[in-house]
């Protein structure tokens, strides 16, 4: 049987629901992870659960934008992002800080150097990585 997780925002107007543990957590430094402070874990968009309402920004630094980004409308937690039509990969990132040790003991934390990235291949990683208590 699979392990549900569930994590909300700061008000608990949004939560979220996986299936399971991702299989690494990103800490990305570009200009749009850095500033919302979200650790992301990937899923299938049929993984990921969401309740509540939420608000989005389309990311800027990219024309056209590739994904969204969706934040809880009462406290301004950001929950997760989802792929706007040109984005070709069919995942979406959960920010893992809304949920418990729980569902990242064990995981594998990676260091994205995003500052740098210009999307032709994967970014570089910034420094070694470790794993999640």
């Amino acid at each position: 049987m699979e392990q549900l997780y569930s994590g909300h925002c700061h008000c608990g107007a949004v939560t979220l629901t996986i299936p399971r543990k991702p299989e690494v957590v990103v800490d990305c430094d570009c200009s749009w992870c850095s500033k919302t402070g979200a650790r992301w874990g990937y899923f299938t968009p049929e993984e990921l659960v969401v309740t509540g309402t939420t608000r989005t920004y389309a990311n800027r630094d990219r024309n056209p934008p590739y994904v969204a980004l969706h934040f809880c409308g009462e406290c301004g937690c950001v929950t997760h992002w989802t792929g706007l039509p040109i984005l070709e990969e069919e995942r979406v990132g959960a920010n893992m800080r809304m949920f418990g040790n729980n569902a990242v003991s064990g995981v594998e934390l990676r260091f994205y150097d995003g500052k740098n990235w210009n999307g032709s291949k994967p970014p570089d990683v910034r420094c070694e990585s470790i794993i999640l208590p």
